[in-house]
């Protein structure tokens, strides 16, 4: 099992304005098996003209069939 976390800022310019995206996620991985893994991440991302923090889920399984 392992956990990760990392952070993005960007900006970027709208019609002369500066406009500011953040994004944390959070990385859960685990490996029941040797040839399986699981992956779950947390996804919170701000952006401009935005009130609240959009927050999304993601599951990947990989498996290794031969």
């Amino acid at each position: 099992m392992s956990l990760g976390t990392s952070y993005e800022f960007t900006r970027e310019t709208w019609a002369g304005e500066p406009t500011d995206t953040h994004t944390v996620t959070f990385d859960l991985t685990l490996e029941p098996i040797d040839t399986a893994q699981a992956l779950l991440s947390v996804i919170f991302e701000r952006r401009p003209y935005y009130v609240e923090w959009g927050v999304d889920l993601q599951l990947s399984i990989q498996i290794e069939l031969l």
